[in-house]
């Protein structure tokens, strides 16, 4: 009787162990699949901070290129082109025009001719330039040459002749020569058709050589 007993209580212990044993276990379960829940979120938010995960795309960006100018606005201005260097060569000198004044001074001449298209005056050898003084004692002359032609001013004039007076005078009543007398005015045409005018200040008779108040104008 007391082995039927034992062995109830055996076969009672042993149900209740098996049962409490079963609980166990499925709260065991329970508690494992609670805690996987929660550590697995936490173990890819650790993996994202750590940078084990995928790299978040980045958006590429680009430099604003520049607007066209509104309907009111003002354009930029054009850098200005680079200007072409300067040419090495001299300058070409401007024309000389009508009537502009070629030389002022004293012209005095001796036993030569002298060359009034020169610029300042020159002498040249007999009868190769634009003029000569000839004569003897007091009968002096003043000639031109090739076709160089001379008018005398009048001497009553008020005033000296200008470049236009004198290249008038000379194409109405050129010659090739005029005798000279003390403070005469002679209007000159060169061969190469200057003007000049010749205000006589000394005689040869008076020194070595005569000599003129000159002025020579370019010609037209």
């Amino acid at each position: 009787m007391a082995e039927d007993r034992a062995d109830a209580s055996t076969r009672d212990g042993g149900w209740f162990a098996r049962g409490n044993q079963a609980a166990w276990i499925g709260a065991v379960g329970v508690l494992l699949a609670a805690l996987i829940g929660v550590a697995v979120p936490l173990l890819l938010a650790s993996g994202d901070d750590d940078g084990g995960g995928a790299a978040a795309p980045t958006t590429p960006t680009t430099t604003p290129s520049a607007e066209a100018p509104g309907p009111g606005s003002t354009p930029p201005a054009a850098s200005p082109s680079p200007s072409p260097p300067a040419s090495a060569s001299a300058p070409t000198p401007a024309p000389t025009s009508a009537g502009s004044e070629r030389w002022h001074g004293t012209l005095a001449f001796d036993s030569q001719s002298k060359e009034l298209d020169e610029g300042q005056p020159v002498t040249r050898d007999y009868q190769a330039g634009d003029l000569e003084i000839s004569g003897w004692r007091d009968h002096y002359s003043i000639k031109g040459l090739g076709s160089t032609v001379l008018s005398l001013w009048p001497a009553d004039a008020t005033a000296l002749p200008g470049y236009q007076d004198c290249a008038n005078t000379v194409d109405a009543e050129g010659v090739d020569d005029h005798r000279l007398t003390k403070g005469m005015v002679v209007c000159v045409r060169t061969s190469e058709g200057n003007v000049a005018r010749l205000r006589l200040v000394s005689l040869p008779g008076e020194g070595s050589r005569a000599t003129f108040d000159a002025v020579i104008w370019a010609a037209e």
